[in-house]
């Protein structure tokens, strides 16, 4: 008795199934191009909200990198390396700004200034007396012959050769010269102060903005990678979606298979 209601089950759903494939039988598929899927679209659905939640996850630790250019312009050129967490390489820059503004501040203040100053030269005998080289044009007064302390044309040269000429006939061994240089630090120390901070400032930015850099790329690739690990296509092997199409004149009723 179950055999034969088996058997006439089995006959009218082979019926049922040729009416609506119009004769065909149904295990002829139709073309592919005109099947109608039942797709799921809960995966894109999950893509939206994963992607959503890595920007979250990428705002709250990635840094800033306005906040570490911008902070390597104040004077010292550090400040960008340390608000990335790097005080080691901010020592660098802070190092180069105080040694350039200290040096700069000593020109500026004039401690090493210098001023041409006029000396006598003696051809053989270098820098002497600065009186030496008026001798050969003095001419004393009869009021000041008894004061041996003052010498004139007259008196005997002791750098001449033997000590016995007189000054008068040694003057061309005298020479009127300018010993050193005008020098005001002023401008060299502004330029070496204002060339401090461009160039700490411009180390500190670069150095700095590559950090930065750095640092949110490898959170970009940590979140990447643990969403590849957690999503629900990486975790299962095999996939299965009802599938249903229709041509106009037949049908078919199946699943489709993603693994």
């Amino acid at each position: 008795m179950n055999r034969i209601l088996a058997i006439g089950l089995s006959l009218c759903l082979l019926f049922c199934a040729t009416v609506v494939s119009g004769q065909t039988s149904p295990i002829v598929a139709p073309d592919t191009g005109i099947l109608l899927a039942q797709i799921d679209d809960s995966d894109l659905q999950d893509e939206e909200d994963l992607a959503r939640l890595m920007a979250i996850e990428y705002d709250k630790k990635a840094m800033s990198m306005g906040k570490a250019v911008s902070s390597s312009f104040i004077p010292g050129g550090g400040w960008g390396l340390m608000y990335t967490g790097n005080k080691y390489a901010a020592s660098v820059p802070f190092a180069l700004f105080a040694i350039g503004v200290g040096v700069g501040t000593t020109y500026v203040s004039g401690l090493l200034d210098t001023e041409a100053v006029p000396i006598c030269q003696h051809i053989r005998d270098g820098r002497v007396n600065s009186a030496e080289c008026e001798y050969q044009n003095t001419v004393r007064s009869p009021d000041t012959l008894m004061d041996s302390s003052l010498k004139d044309r007259q008196d005997e040269d002791p750098r001449s050769e033997g000590g016995t000429q007189r000054y008068y006939q040694t003057g061309g061994d005298y020479s009127k010269v300018t010993a050193g240089k005008n020098f005001n630090g002023l401008k060299t120390g502004t330029y070496i102060i204002v060339g401090t901070y461009l160039l700490t400032t411009i180390v500190g930015a670069v150095w700095a903005g590559l950090n930065v850099k750095e640092h949110n790329d490898q959170i970009r690739r940590d979140i990447e990678s643990t969403v590849e690990r957690r999503s629900p296509r990486h975790r299962q092997d095999f996939e299965a979606k009802p599938l249903l199409g229709y041509t106009g004149d037949r049908g078919v009723v199946g699943f489709s298979l993603s693994f």
